[in-house]
């Protein structure tokens, strides 16, 4: 399916300068304060707020005793008994980024499909002093992170398969988590995705610093970003098919929504369709790359339908 509309220059570039400055949070249509759980309405027993997800790794302090990392997320507790059976977890996108701009819309539409957690990664948003595992690699240990995550949500809520919901570079970590835990995962959104290809890997970089030309960046993001395209490089010298290696192995329905204008370009989408089983490819005219900030009722129509096609 294709949805075409006409392009203009401002459709395209004003969502690309939001998501990758971090400015994606001054779309909001609510102030950040009435995410503070003391802020909350109550749903049931639970409340929409902030919460610590602890991690399985730790770290010595100043004392020489060990801390117990964590990341920090707004739990979102699901609208009905019906929905209750479900379990969703959004990631973002570029590194350093928060989850806010994820959120934008979200309570009383996402709650109807289920319990809902956003997280920040490691070393973004307000889990910025939570360090990644270097040795590991940039993508693993956001891997490993999620398993931690998902083992929260869990306990929490009851349910064992949990649906993934990714944006731009969160898409490569939620389709490794897919690939190495499928009995964990219901189904599995991917929207604007990062190559999967050597070719398309190799000019990421540089299709990434054109979109940000003339945006400032903290030297912090620009180390995160260095991180990512090492780790990227290393895996495709050592295989150049590793991606296509992961992503065919991931079991659960998948859709894959991506823009036309996206300066990450479409057919990057269409390569990931090809080698995930069964996977659903949507790619919309007008569109960049924060589709659900860029068209959110097309793309709320996209997700309720994938969603009631899941249950």
């Amino acid at each position: 399916m294709v949805i075409k509309k006409r392009c203009t220059v401002t459709n395209f570039l004003c969502p690309i300068f939001f998501m990758l400055t971090g400015f994606e949070n001054l779309l909001a249509k609510k102030p950040l304060s009435v995410y503070d759980q003391s802020n909350a309405p109550v749903f049931s027993s639970q409340k929409i707020g902030l919460v610590n997800i602890p991690l399985s790794r730790t770290k010595k302090t100043s004392d020489s005793c060990e801390k117990t990392l964590s990341l920090k997320g707004t739990f979102v507790p699901a609208k009905s008994d019906d929905a209750q059976k479900n379990t969703i977890i959004f990631l973002h996108g570029t590194p350093g980024n928060s989850q806010n701009y994820l959120k934008t819309k979200p309570f009383a539409f996402y709650r109807k499909f289920g319990h809902t957690l956003f997280y920040d990664r490691a070393e973004s948003g307000k889990s910025v002093n939570t360090q990644h595992v270097q040795k590991l690699g940039y993508i693993d240990s956001h891997v490993a992170d999620l398993d931690d995550v998902v083992r929260m949500m869990q306990k929490k809520t009851g349910n064992q398969k949990i649906i993934l919901v990714a944006h731009s570079m969160g898409t490569v970590i939620a389709a490794h988590y897919a690939a190495r835990h499928p009995t964990n995962i219901a189904a599995l959104i991917l929207e604007s995705s990062v190559p999967i290809d050597k070719q398309d890997a190799e000019q990421w970089r540089l299709w990434y610093n054109k979109a940000m030309d003339g945006v400032s960046q903290t030297k912090h993001d620009q180390d995160l970003i260095d991180q990512v395209e090492l780790d990227y490089r290393k895996k495709l010298e050592d295989d150049p098919k590793y991606f296509k290696k992961i992503y065919c192995k991931i079991q659960a329905r998948t859709m894959i929504i991506h823009g036309k204008n996206d300066f990450l370009p479409p057919h990057i989408a269409q390569s990931i369709a090809r080698v995930i089983p069964g996977s659903e490819l949507r790619i919309l005219g007008n569109t960049g790359h924060c589709i659900h900030l860029e068209k959110p009722k097309i793309y709320r129509k996209l997700f309720n339908d994938f969603m009631q096609k899941t249950n």
